[in-house]
């Protein structure tokens, strides 16, 4: 029963209909004073996974391992960014941050300490830009002030965003058909308009 437990997560998704551009190193380094705190939360290393490509290539941009760091935040944000690269349609699909990284909780089976996605959908109005952070209720409960406060900073950082909570299981259940990883933007839809 330790596994099921283990698999009950608390989910915040900052979500809104603009599009602030938060994968750009300008706006995604003003939220890290308030996401490194939940980062630490995990007694594991903590691992970031992007995912970027050019329009019409079938296939993602390489960054290499990335362990949680300024320098590795600043790198997703900025590697392929310039004039050059913007030209010829590069796109950004989303950044994922996994303690311990995605390799360990795939490898070992293991579900993870902290999840934050980064989600950019430009075609979905109502799930345009937003942060999901997935914590185990076990974890949220002995953190809960600190978490709370520091989502709350983080929201009131992103322009006409809106703040829902949901209660799930990692794994696929009857209203959430994929796990947290894999939530598409209707799943984050029924988050958002639950509130």
């Amino acid at each position: 029963m330790d596994w099921l437990f283990r698999n009950k997560y608390k989910l915040w998704l900052i979500n809104t209909t603009e599009s602030p551009k938060l994968y750009l190193w300008e706006n995604w380094k003003a939220l890290l004073p308030n996401l490194n705190p939940l980062v630490e939360l995990s007694v594991n290393k903590p691992y970031i996974r992007s995912f970027q490509g050019y329009e019409n290539k079938d296939e993602y941009l390489g960054f290499g391992r990335m362990q949680w760091s300024r320098k590795n935040n600043m790198k997703w944000t900025s590697k392929y960014r310039n004039n050059e690269t913007e030209q010829k349609g590069l796109q950004f699909f989303g950044t994922e941050v996994w303690s311990p990284d995605w390799n360990q909780c795939l490898d070992r089976g293991v579900y993870p300490d902290i999840y934050i996605k980064l989600y950019h959908n430009e075609k979905i109005d109502k799930i345009k830009e937003g942060i999901l952070i997935a914590i185990p209720k076990r974890i949220a409960r002995k953190n809960y002030q600190m978490i709370e406060s520091n989502i709350n900073e983080i929201q009131q950082q992103i322009p006409m965003s809106t703040l829902s909570i949901e209660e799930r299981l990692w794994l696929p259940s009857k209203k959430f058909p994929n796990r947290i990883e894999d939530m598409n933007p209707n799943e984050l839809a029924k988050i958002e308009h639950a509130k």
